[in-house]
């Protein structure tokens, strides 16, 4: 497992595959954060939770369609300059979702439902 940044990180692209169905249409793969946070350009499923985290910062495909994919694989890998404007896109946005920014935006939330609970 201590590998697999570093073979990560050798990657042109990232491609996050995922077919669409009811659980999976609302999800953001773990993989898309952690190819964000390798500044790694990333190619995904056309997924709602995706798009919503990561907005334009990712290229999307159809779920399912392996055309569609190929030919975004192709375009992403013929342009470098947008490979360097995706992956700093997505990692300025793994900057602000990780967890060592946010937890202590959760703690005082659970604290304040306890506070209010307690006041009950």
């Amino acid at each position: 497992m201590e590998k697999v940044p570093e073979i990560l990180s050798r990657a042109t692209v990232g491609v996050v595959a995922t077919l669409k169905n009811e659980f999976t249409s609302h999800i953001s793969p773990n993989k898309v954060f952690e190819l964000a946070a390798l500044k790694i350009p990333i190619i995904a499923s056309d997924l709602k939770g995706v798009r919503i985290h990561f907005g334009d910062s990712v290229m999307y495909f159809v779920p399912g369609d392996h055309k569609d994919l190929a030919l975004k694989v192709i375009s992403l890998l013929r342009d470098p300059e947008l490979r360097e404007k995706m992956s700093n896109m997505a990692y300025k946005i793994y900057e602000e979702l990780r967890w060592e920014k946010n937890k202590r935006d959760y703690q005082r939330i659970y604290a304040d439902i306890l506070t209010l609970e307690g006041k009950g």
